[in-house]
């Protein structure tokens, strides 16, 4: 069983926590597939097949409160998305010695991920060709997931119409 690491934003994170996303399209590279009379030649996904686990990075931070609990854990910044700090810190500012900061996604080992999850499905075709169903299955509608696609893959990404990956998963884990 493959084991991929994916990246996703909070307001996906959320989503995912609240069963209101199954899906992710996630671009094909390179674009350069061979179409042939039957259909597009299929090509192995690099994010795994049916059966496989992708655990999910996101915004976080590790905050060690080693001397007034013992103990060291992580907040996600989806869960606090107007904080500056994490912590549940007595006052508003956090003390002046802990150096305490939110860290990119691309960093979370994977220790720190509270979600996984299993893939259903992978199929590939062109960004245009999404469903109605498939979008609210992305964890938004049509016109709010070409915002999304435009604001994740650049302008007039949509328009260019790639072929993407259409990755259908189950949550397997989450940790609160």
């Amino acid at each position: 069983m493959k084991q991929t690491p994916i990246i996703f934003r909070a307001d996906m994170i959320l989503a995912l926590l609240a069963g209101r996303k199954t899906q992710t399209r996630r671009v094909v590279k390179p674009q350069h597939i061979s179409v042939w009379a039957g259909g597009v030649t299929p090509r192995k996904c690099f994010y795994g097949g049916v059966g496989d686990v992708l655990w999910v990075r996101e915004v976080w931070a590790v905050v060690d409160n080693t001397e007034l609990s013992g103990k060291r854990y992580y907040e996600y910044k989806a869960d606090k998305p107007d904080a500056r700090y994490p912590g549940d810190w007595p006052s508003d500012t956090p003390p002046t010695d802990v150096p305490i900061r939110w860290r990119s996604p691309i960093y979370m080992p994977r220790l720190a991920s509270r979600i996984t999850l299993t893939i259903e499905a992978v199929r590939m075709e062109r960004v245009q060709d999404i469903s109605e169903s498939d979008a609210l299955a992305e964890g938004s509608a049509c016109r709010e997931h070409f915002i999304l696609f435009e604001k994740l893959n650049g302008r007039n990404s949509f328009a260019e119409n790639p072929w993407v990956w259409v990755i259908q998963f189950s949550v397997a884990g989450a940790k609160p």
